[in-house]
């Protein structure tokens, strides 16, 4: 329960496989425009044997699809949860050349965002004042679990009312 009383969202279902793919597809067309944006070496921006899409959608389905049974609500406490648990992994499995932590902490702020929250972070210049730098520094250094990480952003996110 947040402090002005909402529950906090409930982790996100995606049991369809056109689905998986289509996110799938939208997060790497995602890298691909950050890539040109940041000037990010992007090499393997083709997919032309259909490698990235498919480690993508393994990384999706691993986060919001339902494995052996088990739901994505009964394995995570809520969305924020599930999706740190989603960047970690996008940002760990490394299936870019390069851009893979700017693209999960992309991806991390969109998930939480398509549940209704904006996440309030500083996007400073400087690594140091760069509280999304650091939290995705640290995620894939070690120096954080995916459930800090889940803490991190449920302190700093703000429902989005519309």
């Amino acid at each position: 329960m947040s402090g002005d009383g909402r529950k906090e969202p409930i982790p996100l279902v995606f049991d369809d496989e056109e689905l998986v793919h289509g996110l799938a597809v939208l997060i790497l067309e995602m890298h691909d425009r950050l890539a040109k944006r940041f000037k990010i070496f992007n090499p393997a921006a083709s997919n032309e044997d259909g490698e990235i899409v498919g480690r993508l959608e393994s990384v999706v389905s691993a986060a919001y699809c339902t494995h052996f049974g088990v739901s994505p609500v009964e394995r995570f406490v809520d969305a924020f949860e599930q999706a740190a648990s989603f960047c970690e992994h996008l940002a760990k499995d490394h299936i870019f050349y390069d851009g893979n932590k700017r693209t999960a902490l992309v991806m991390l702020i969109a998930m939480v965002g398509y549940c209704g929250y904006d996440i309030e972070l500083s996007d400073a210049s400087n690594p140091e004042d760069n509280m999304a730098y650091q939290w995705i520094q640290k995620l894939v250094s070690g120096g954080m679990t995916s459930a800090e990480l889940a803490a991190l952003v449920r302190e700093n996110a703000i429902f989005r009312i519309e």
